[in-house]
């Protein structure tokens, strides 16, 4: 999820499941790549809180910006239904000197 609203798997397509009503709402540009969702480090304010979702069971993610949100960007990938010998975790990019990020919150659910 980029700060310009792109949305882009490695691995495998995705497909937008609902657009959100954050930016301009997720578009389908390429088999693997979508724009429209909530944009940010685009000005001020320069300290964002970014949410997402992983559904590894049903191979979704949703994001949000600025907090939990009704009605999240929510896109599907079958890459993270893919169960090999790697785990899944969260990658942070970032693209501009001096820019910080801190993970404030990780759980883990599972089927009991």
């Amino acid at each position: 999820w980029s700060s310009a609203g792109d949305m882009t798997t490695v691995g495998g397509p995705l497909e937008v499941v609902a657009p959100g009503w954050q930016g301009d709402g997720l578009s389908q540009r390429l088999e693997d790549w979508c724009s429209g969702a909530p944009t940010w480090l685009q000005g001020e304010p320069f300290a964002f809180r970014l949410m997402l979702e992983v559904d590894l069971m049903a191979g979704q993610f949703s994001v949000g910006l600025g907090g939990w949100v009704d009605n999240p960007a929510i896109i599907s990938t079958e890459v993270l239904l893919e169960h090999d010998d790697r785990p899944w975790f969260p990658v942070v990019m970032l693209t501009a000197i001096g820019q910080e990020a801190r993970l404030l919150d990780f759980q883990v659910r599972t089927e009991a």
